[in-house]
């Protein structure tokens, strides 16, 4: 039986692929980057559909709405998140479209415009946001604006096990949720009006750039 040595050609071909192997593993571990940072927003582009409930209990000082109080519909969706600038500092813009159908006194599509900047890490997984604007069906040529006078933290992001959750309240009574996964983001919110009504929505989107 041949000796195992170098001297051997078989021995010293294994010994070349073993050690090979352990080069590549060694490079890969070396090259691993670390993770991302956590509790921030992804930047791209998500497309898909929704599912809205929209109740009106106080008909009163509304007449168009007595028409129709309780609809339930799906439309498509989109959410946009991207870097920017407003007045020269660093924001971050999200705009999301929804062709929802009509509703009283709120045309037939949901086009919201806002800006955000991180304001304070709480935590390694939490980020706390300011809100420096927000447009609802803006005007044509309607531009954001940095307001100065916003509240310092209007919505904050976490990430955990996987996923990360944004939530924002664009104004009073008016919440949105976002839960970022892989190439999905899920998206639940409402409306509420004590003294008229609520709407609340679900979608799901997925990211295609």
């Amino acid at each position: 039986m041949p000796i195992a040595s170098p001297s051997n050609p078989r021995t010293a071909a294994l010994l070349g692929r073993t050690a090979t192997c352990a080069f590549v593993v060694m490079a890969l571990c070396g090259g691993c980057a670390a993770p991302g940072p956590r509790g921030k927003l992804p930047y791209g582009h998500w497309s898909g559909c929704g599912v809205f409930v929209y109740e009106r209990w106080n008909e009163d000082d509304n007449p168009e709405a007595g028409k129709q109080q309780s609809i339930r519909r799906h439309y498509p969706t989109t959410l946009a998140i991207q870097p920017g600038k407003l007045d020269g500092q660093d924001v971050i813009l999200l705009e999301i479209c929804s062709d929802r159908g009509p509703l009283p006194d709120l045309g037939d599509r949901t086009h919201l415009k806002l800006a955000v900047t991180e304001a304070k890490r709480v935590s390694p997984d939490t980020v706390l946001y300011r809100v420096v604007d927000v447009l609802f069906n803006p005007k044509s040529g309607q531009k954001l604006s940095l307001d100065e006078t916003a509240p310092p933290f209007g919505a904050i992001c976490s990430s955990v096990n996987g996923t990360t959750t944004f939530q924002i309240v664009y104004m009073d009574n008016f919440v949105d949720t976002f839960r970022f996964r892989g190439r999905h983001v899920e998206k639940t919110g409402m409306y509420y009006s004590k003294d008229g009504g609520l709407i609340w929505w679900s979608e799901r989107l997925t990211r295609h750039r």
